[in-house]
């Protein structure tokens, strides 16, 4: 198969008629006067970068390249804010709204090795990796003695099996006040082009790193998805960065999965945060299965 990768070092103009790039949202997003997502380079946020970026951050290495080249076919990508500044209430009388969760997905389907349209599909071991870029921030709006957990889960439909969550578990660098983490993924994908009559290797990547304050974030596997939860203490006004990237697999060529995206905090004593408490949303993914004509 022909290599399509180009040199991840460049930063050029979109391509015209592309899907706009990930945004990293900068709205009240601050962290002890630093940006929540201070690895995002400005060519993301500005939406003006190519497929193929790489860059240096202040926290190091930023790779965002898990956008195929324009003439890739059986790929979709869908950029979703499963929560806008969803409120957090406290059950103490008096205190109200104590925070709130904003989290972001971008999702990515990639068909591999097999035109979806063929009847024997499994048996060429055909395959849809769906790859899910977590960001966001969960605000406390409290002063000092409290602690609170917020917990995201991803979970999948049947013949959708869970395959990789990153961060790993345990992963993080205890430093000072904050746990830093690394998130790095990268995989060779057997995907189609020229109307699905060529093919051709594209090395999908994703690097970040990003840390937590006054707080930590642990991830796990549950029956049908992933959790990871972020652990905060006492601070004031702040933001806490929400961060993964979960990777999904199915053998089922379907155009679209329903999966369930939930957020629960859970809040110390000064808090009081109802354990049944929970924010959810079924976010259709898609998979395109057809050849653009």
């Amino acid at each position: 198969m022909a290599s399509a990768d180009t040199d991840t070092t460049t930063i050029s103009p979109q391509t015209e008629g592309a899907p706009p790039h990930p945004q990293v949202s900068t709205e009240d997003e601050t962290q002890n006067g630093t940006d929540v997502d201070d690895c995002a380079p400005q060519a993301l946020l500005s939406g003006e970068a190519e497929n193929q970026t790489l860059v240096q951050a202040a926290s190091g290495e930023y790779v965002y390249h898990l956008r195929p080249p324009i003439n890739t076919v059986f790929y979709k990508e869908d950029l979703v804010t499963v929560f806008d500044k969803e409120a957090i209430y406290s059950r103490v009388t008096g205190r109200g709204k104590v925070g709130s969760i904003t989290w972001r997905a971008n999702i990515y389907t990639y068909v591999l090795g097999a035109r979806p349209d063929r009847p024997d599909f499994e048996k060429l071991n055909g395959s849809i990796l769906i790859v899910i870029v977590h960001s966001g921030t969960v605000r406390i709006d409290l002063g000092t003695g409290w602690s609170l957990s917020c917990a995201q889960e991803v979970r999948c439909p049947t013949h959708v099996v869970p395959k990789v969550h990153l961060p790993p578990s345990n992963s993080g660098t205890h430093n000072g006040e904050r746990w830093d983490y690394k998130i790095a993924f990268d995989e060779s994908l057997p995907m189609f082009n020229n109307a699905g009559n060529g093919t051709f290797e594209f090395l999908a990547r994703y690097e970040r790193g990003f840390s937590v304050q006054s707080g930590k974030q642990v991830e796990e596997e549950v029956d049908d998805g992933w959790k990871f939860t972020g652990e905060y203490s006492s601070g004031s006004n702040v933001n806490h960065t929400i961060a993964g990237l979960s990777v999904f697999t199915t053998k089922v060529p379907q155009s679209s999965f329903d999966f369930t995206f939930t957020s629960r905090p859970k809040g110390s004593a000064l808090i009081i945060v109802d354990e049944l408490t929970r924010h959810e949303k079924t976010i259709k993914v898609h998979v395109n299965l057809k050849v653009m004509k």
